[in-house]
């Protein structure tokens, strides 16, 4: 008798993956007894396939479950792998007919089930709702890509842009298949980066990088093709991430401590399809005594909003202000002047309070609460930052995250270098008035000097969130905590003091200056200072069968297999 099957498609959708026999469009006939079953090895794409232990587990899982029911007689798996090994096969191998025909009467199987694993993802950043990995027990490496040798070269922090990756290194930006970090395509740009800390942006089809001398550059997110190039007048570093708001990018400059620089607003449309490097022009300008620094805009329809440097060395001057700016012509609507210490954060928003947040190198978390009408600032506050020892004025370079009355940020020990100095990962009250008070400190390795990402996706369970913070010092682990709104005290995900979710390993180990980003499966991706970007996922708990399939015999004698359906728990 012969038979015909469509190989079964596997399809990764974290956090549960689903896999269905594509149809035959034949007419079906009425049903036969089941014939014997061989369940192969599914094909491996990704960082995994290097071994093909996700393809061989999810075959594994899907035989057991077949057998459970007692309605299906399977091929041994020991001599099905012994028939696949004299052959020289993989499931990749089984691709035309003449080979499955051979392999049947050889296991005198009459349905050949296989299939591929594969992944695919949108954008999802800061605030989660995607089930991400928690307990470092059921966390694996996904993929580890190196770009680039030694800390100065080390790739900057990625960011999703339609399922890919986007990152760059020396004066190259990339764009990665998220599932195996394997590089789609890559653009020039027109100098290096300052430390490659800061992501780039994406904004109506185009991304933005910061480069060195004051520059930033636009190009095609596509094909990253290059399309303009803006020179800011005054140079600087470019530090500070760019927000895209409907046509426009706000970022500012740093030239030292106490030498100016400015913030720039420039309009994105590229004018010049033929050049690549069209020279671009500020829409406006602002010019500051110690410019900007790690500082992303917050921006509205309306406004900018903004912090800056104290304008003098160390932490301890009275010199920061968070700035108002009409977005369009660059007027200066309102300011808070004398804040204590550099913002060297994004200024964040709350819808739920709808206030603005920052905090300061002078350990300074401050909020305001704006006319988003006039640009006025109506209400201020400011509180203390203490580190996990109890030290006043801890430094910290953390966009605060805030969700459901609680606010996360990242602080500094006594010793920025040196580890369990009293970092922590700092949880505050947020009072309806507006005011903060510190709920308690969660104490990790080192300083985490990015921001936080927090997963909302199991709070239907018990209303708890989980936070992760990386931190720069090695081995540059990926900190995780679980709070929700009363606590007290840190919980963590492994029963101990302290847990992170993963904890990079011999080349992958090296200090951290990267916030974490997460696909909406819950994939978390990340890099170091040992130039590898790395892709953290869930490990497979379980399949169940959802959907049997019907097995027909058609006209001319072949078999069609039609609608198995599975789920796979991560």
């Amino acid at each position: 008798m012969k038979y015909s099957l469509k190989p079964a498609v596997l399809a990764l959708a974290l956090p549960f993956l689903a896999f269905a026999a594509d149809p035959t469009p034949q007419e079906a006939a009425p049903s036969v007894p089941v014939p014997t079953i061989a369940v192969l090895p599914f094909d491996s794409r990704g960082a995994r396939a290097q071994n093909e232990n996700l393809g061989r587990s999810i075959a594994e899982l899907l035989s057991v479950e077949l057998a459970s029911q007692g309605e299906f007689e399977l091929v041994e798996r020991a001599e099905l792998d012994k028939i696949l090994s004299e052959l020289h096969l993989s499931a990749s191998g089984l691709v035309d007919k003449e080979t499955r025909l051979k392999l049947g009467q050889l296991t005198g199987a009459k349905i050949l089930i296989t299939g591929s694993v594969f992944r695919n993802g949108d954008n999802n950043l800061g605030i989660t709702n995607a089930k991400t990995p928690y307990a470092p027990e059921d966390t694996e490496l996904l993929w580890a890509v190196k770009h680039g040798t030694g800390w100065a070269a080390a790739p900057d922090s990625p960011i999703m842009v339609d399922g890919d990756i986007y990152t760059y290194s020396g004066s190259t930006i990339r764009r990665l298949n998220s599932m195996t970090g394997e590089v789609v395509t890559e653009g020039t740009m027109v100098d290096k980066s300052s430390y490659s800390i800061v992501p780039m942006t994406y904004g109506d089809g185009m991304v933005f990088v910061g480069l060195s001398g004051g520059k930033i550059q636009a190009f095609n997110a596509k094909t990253l093709e290059s399309l303009w190039v803006y020179t800011d007048e005054l140079g600087g570093q470019p530090n500070c991430p760019i927000t895209y708001k409907d046509g426009y990018i706000y970022a500012g400059f740093w030239n030292s401590e106490d030498r100016n620089a400015n913030f720039a607003c420039i309009n994105t449309v590229d004018e010049d399809h033929a050049s690549t490097t069209e020279a671009k022009y500020a829409s406006w300008t602002y010019t500051r005594q110690g410019g900007f620094y790690w500082a992303g805009a917050y921006v509205t329809d309306k406004l900018a909003i903004v912090g800056t440097d104290d304008g003098a060395g160390g932490y301890d001057t009275n010199g920061a202000a968070l700035l108002v700016f009409d977005r369009f012509t660059g007027e200066k609507l309102d300011t808070h002047e004398g804040i204590r210490g550099d913002i060297r954060s994004n200024v964040s928003h709350d819808p739920q309070s709808d206030r603005v947040f920052f905090t300061t190198k002078g350990g300074i978390l401050g909020n305001a609460q704006i006319d988003w009408d006039t640009g006025k600032i109506l209400d201020y506050k400011e509180v203390v930052i203490k580190d996990a020892q109890g030290n006043a004025n801890a430094m910290s370079t953390c966009t605060p995250s805030v969700y459901n009355g609680r606010i996360y940020i990242g602080v500094a020990g006594t010793s920025q270098f040196g580890a369990n100095s009293g970092h922590g990962i700092a949880v505050y009250n947020l009072n309806g008035d507006g005011s903060m008070t510190q709920a308690y400190v969660y104490a990790i390795v080192g300083y985490p000097q990015t921001s936080a990402m927090v997963s909302t996706a199991y709070s239907a369970e018990d209303g708890s969130v989980y936070i992760y913070l990386p931190y720069n010092y090695t081995p540059g682990g990926v900190s995780v905590l679980k709070d929700k709104p009363g606590q007290t005290a840190p919980v963590t995900t492994t029963g101990s003091g302290y847990s992170e979710v993963f904890t990079p390993a011999g080349s992958l180990a090296q200090y951290c200056i990267c916030s974490t980003i997460a696909d909406q499966y819950g994939t978390i991706y990340y890099k170091n200072d040992s130039c590898y970007m790395m892709a953290i996922t869930s490990k497979i708990e379980s399949l169940e069968i959802t959907q049997y399939p019907t097995i027909t015999e058609n006209e001319d004698g072949s078999i069609t297999v039609d609608g198995l359906k599975a789920v796979t728990k991560l």
